[in-house]
């Protein structure tokens, strides 16, 4: 946790620019929410499309520090939030497996260089990835009306939240914890639901959420053909995975750490399938950025 708390301090001390350019946007958001009385608001239509839940917590941060800068808030929120999570990851994992599994992770992660970036943003990433962590640590405890709530939360946070536990969801009916799976369902059926329930109130079309991030997805990709042409390059795609590769190393290379938990013999194959849905994102990805986004780049 020191090394999260150093190395988060350091970036911040630089006063690197967020080079996606929406930190200042979702700082209007949630102040045009205080605004409207709580109500999700935005001068483009955004409240329609970009979740609502980290735009609503930075609210209630401005709302009890009215008098401090918004955007140096939302950079210390989630720089908070990082340490915290990395304190969560490291323990948790040194209680089910070792204190050096435990230890190793939680320096990845602490000095993780886009997890760094991303805690000193105004975007819901981080807060999203303690959500996505706290609820695995949930379907783990078996506190399946703990899963629902988080679950509806999450899915209200980071449209990839949905995508990741659903991996966690496949795992529990590999694993016959049908209950889990069921809360897991639930939960979700739960957050979507009122996102489109939103959707239908203000558009009439409650899958408006979808088509309309659908679409900007495509126009994103047109763009980039249209700047980069029809090159094409393997270097990109593997550029992004090598940004990755801190917790490749971990999930592969020091064997040393615990090797029975490693051992095929020893556990059942289905305790391979969470990273073997995750290998199958990341070769989705790698071909998405291959035919479409061309700058290696961990936004896409």
């Amino acid at each position: 946790m020191v090394l999260a708390v150093l190395s988060r301090g350091l970036y911040m001390l630089w006063d690197i620019p967020d080079f996606w350019g929406d930190s200042y946007h979702n700082w209007f958001i949630s102040a045009l929410t205080l605004e409207n009385d709580w109500l999700y608001s935005d001068y483009k239509g955004r409240e329609l499309v970009w979740l609502p839940v980290y735009r609503y917590v930075l609210a209630g941060v401005m709302f009890i520090f009215p008098n401090q800068d918004g955007l140096m808030l939302a950079s210390s929120l989630n720089s908070m939030i990082a340490v915290i999570t990395v304190g969560i990851l490291s323990y948790q994992l040194a209680q089910v497996r070792t204190k050096q599994v435990g230890m190793w992770a939680g320096i990845v992660l602490a000095l993780l260089p886009w997890h760094i970036a991303y805690s000193t943003m105004n975007l819901p990433n981080i807060f999203g990835g303690l959500l996505l962590l706290v609820v695995v640590l949930q379907v783990i405890q078996a506190k399946w009306y703990w899963v629902i709530l988080l679950t509806m939360i999450g899915v209200l946070t980071r449209y990839e939240i949905t995508y990741a536990l659903m991996v966690v969801g496949v795992f529990t009916l590999f694993t016959r914890e049908w209950k889990l799976s069921l809360a897991l369902f639930i939960g979700a059926i739960m957050g979507l639901s009122i996102w489109s329930y939103w959707s239908m109130m203000n558009t009439g079309d409650p899958l408006y959420w979808i088509t309309t991030k659908s679409a900007g997805l495509s126009w994103d990709a047109f763009f980039q053909t249209v700047v980069r042409g029809d090159k094409r390059s393997l270097f990109e795609p593997i550029l992004s995975i090598i940004q990755a590769l801190p917790i490749i190393l971990v999930l592969f290379l020091p064997k040393w750490i615990d090797k029975d938990f490693r051992s095929w013999k020893n556990h059942q194959w289905h305790r391979f399938l969470p990273l073997a849905l995750v290998l199958f994102q990341v070769i989705f990805l790698m071909i998405g950025q291959y035919f479409y986004f061309s700058a290696a780049n961990p936004r896409y």
